[in-house]
């Protein structure tokens, strides 16, 4: 059997939430290779715990290849370990979601997720002023799925595109949103955890690419005052309302459940998302539940398409761009299953 050496280039958030990076080279037999846990400095990453113990332990849970270099490498998606309890970091929520995911019940609900991801791009030269700037776009709504838009940008959103196909990513689509400088990428549908991981890869690969450009990525819900905020809204589905026999009915009965919860859903949708919920530019009001049936000013969207077919899937548009996927999707999991 061949041996030979490949990079494996292990990705992690800092204690921030922050991506970071730190690669080395592995031994792979055939197709098949050992990924064993790697360490870093906790010091430097906002990790280091309270003993003062410096040690950050990266145990990697899912991978799939890096089309970002010329030779054989692998992106590996780390969950963050203390060294010495060997328990989650705080920062580590995707291991109270692993856990929930793999539940039976939750497995037999068979949930599927499409986060559609919105973001901003600006050149590493420009200041980002958050909620301050008063640009006032002469011709709102040209951007959106416009061709008339930043060349530089334009190739960036297209390589993004490209770079998740090839690491085989179940990548959708992509599009100008409303906004200059506004972009959005659409996952799926995967099952459960799967669909967290998988955006949080794209989200590390659209920074990867941005910066090739000299460009950064804004996942703020509301980075600029007067011009559309981001969101990161999450299709869902289940077994029932993918089912051709009452699928729309029970997605209709879905909703008194999620009405219940709203407060609990906002708590966990991100950070400065009141920002964006303002019941303005395409979004429903944080202080209130509602959904309607090709509404984009509700916090749930029920397609025409959905209630034409009789079945299908569901979309809260709550959720800001820089949501956690894990807290967000077991959260929508929680609400189907036990509220």
């Amino acid at each position: 059997m061949m041996i030979r050496r490949v990079i494996a280039d292990y990705i992690f958030l800092d204690g921030d939430g922050k991506f970071r990076t730190k690669n080395r080279v592995v031994t792979m037999a055939g197709s098949v290779f050992s990924l064993s846990d790697f360490s870093v400095d906790g010091s430097s990453t906002g990790q280091a715990s309270e003993t003062g113990n410096t040690e950050v332990i990266l145990r990697p849970v899912y991978h799939t290849s890096n089309p970002l270099r010329s030779i054989e490498s692998y992106l590996v998606l780390c969950e963050t370990y203390d060294a010495i309890t060997n328990e989650p970091l705080p920062s580590n929520t995707r291991a109270e979601a692993y856990k929930y995911f793999a539940d039976e019940e939750v497995e037999s609900v068979d949930i599927w997720f499409g986060p559609e991801q919105e973001y901003y791009l600006y050149k590493t030269t420009q200041p980002q002023i958050l909620r301050q700037e008063t640009y006032v776009d002469e011709n709102p709504g040209t951007h959106y799925c416009g061709l008339q838009v930043d060349n530089i940008q334009q190739q960036i959103v297209d390589k993004h595109f490209e770079v998740c196909m090839a690491a085989g990513l179940r990548f959708y689509g992509t599009n100008a949103e409303v906004s200059p400088g506004q972009w959005e990428f659409q996952l799926g549908p995967c099952e459960g955890i799967r669909a967290a991981d998988e955006l949080m890869v794209a989200r590390f690969l659209l920074e990867k690419i941005a910066a090739q450009y000299e460009y950064r990525v804004c996942f703020d819900p509301k980075p600029y005052k007067s011009r559309h905020g981001s969101g990161c809204h999450i299709n869902f589905s289940t077994n029932l309302t993918r089912s051709h026999a009452g699928g729309a009915d029970e997605i209709l009965n879905l909703m008194p459940k999620f009405e219940s919860t709203h407060e609990a859903h906002i708590a966990v949708y991100g950070k400065g998302n009141e920002e964006r919920l303002t019941g303005k530019c395409e979004t429903a009001s944080i202080d209130r539940f509602s959904y309607g049936i090709g509404t984009r000013n509700t916090s749930m969207r029920i397609s025409n398409q959905v209630m034409k077919d009789g079945y299908g899937y569901v979309e809260d548009r709550r959720p800001a761009a820089n949501v956690d996927p894990y807290l967000a999707m077991m959260r929508i999991a929680r609400t189907i299953i036990k509220e």
